[in-house]
């Protein structure tokens, strides 16, 4: 299928994908396919966007970014299931953290769902996040697998 692929022309993949699944697919399923591929299709475009080393953000819609914070809320502690330290996120400085873990040693993460989720999928060097904390315990963060 891979060779098939690579002789289309991109109109015709962005043609396709737009169409979504043809035939019998759990994906044709009212809301499946997006839980499934939007947050999936975002991380590797910022992956094309940023693979140079450009971390620069774009715009992205409200609408996307609180879609991206439910989608962090639902996965953080999946995500963050390895990592030996509490994690707390905020997309706000002034919003209460998601709290994942427990312990006494905490890095909190600070910044846009979109990035959050970029670093919570592993694209650490490219998502825009501070991370607060003691620089011990934000180490033990950095060097934590994540992800499923």
């Amino acid at each position: 299928m891979a060779e098939v692929m690579t002789q289309r022309s991109y109109a015709d993949l962005v043609a396709t994908i737009r169409r979504g699944p043809q035939g019998f697919s759990l994906f044709r399923l009212p809301g499946a396919e997006k839980a499934a591929n939007e947050i999936e299709f975002f991380v590797h475009c910022e992956d094309v966007r940023r693979g140079d080393g450009d971390r620069t953000p774009r715009p992205l819609d409200p609408e996307f970014e609180d879609y991206a914070w439910g989608r962090v809320r639902t996965m953080a502690k999946l995500m963050l299931r390895r990592v030996p330290v509490a994690t707390w996120l905020k997309r706000h400085v002034a919003d209460e953290p998601l709290r994942v873990g427990k312990g006494a040693d905490i890095v909190t993460l600070v910044g846009p769902a979109s990035e959050l989720l970029l670093y919570l999928f592993g694209r650490r060097p490219a998502a825009n996040v501070t991370l607060v904390g003691q620089a011990t315990t934000i180490a033990v963060l950095q060097r934590a697998k994540l992800g499923v």
